[in-house]
C-alpha cells in the first residue's frame, strides 16, 4: 500500500487521525510531548508588518506553526491553523487583540 498523499494507507491513517477520538488523543499527546521537549518553543520567530497588518508566527508542537494576522488599526485578528488553542490564546492576550476569525488550511483538532 502507498503512503503517499492519496494512497490507500495514507487515507486510512488520515481518517483515523482526523475523524476519531484516537486521532484526537494522538494530537493532544503530541502537543504535551512537544511542550515538555521545547519549553521555550521549537524555534525563534519574529512578527512582520505589512501595510497595517501584523503577522505573528506562533511555534507549535515540534515542527508546526500557527499565525495571528492582526489589523493594527482596529486590533482585530484572525488565527491561521490554531492547532494548540492554549498557545494561540496566550499570543492573542499578549497582543491585546480581539479574535474575529479562524482560518484552517488543513485538518487540525
Amino acid at each position: 500500500m502507498s503512503t503517499q498523499a492519496g494512497g490507500a494507507l495514507f487515507k486510512v491513517g488520515y481518517f483515523f487521525y482526523s475523524k476519531t477520538r484516537l486521532g484526537y488523543y494522538y494530537h493532544k499527546r503530541n502537543i504535551e510531548k512537544a511542550k515538555s521537549l521545547f519549553t521555550d518553543g521549537h524555534s525563534v520567530t519574529k512578527p512582520h508588518e505589512y501595510n497595517g497588518l501584523r503577522i505573528v508566527p506562533i511555534a507549535l508542537i515540534e515542527d508546526n506553526y500557527s499565525y495571528l494576522v492582526i489589523d493594527q488599526e482596529s486590533k482585530i485578528a484572525a488565527a491561521v491553523d490554531p492547532s494548540d488553542a492554549t498557545a494561540v490564546q496566550a499570543v492573542i492576550d499578549s497582543e491585546g487583540v480581539e479574535l474575529k476569525a479562524i482560518l484552517t488550511t488543513h485538518k487540525h483538532w
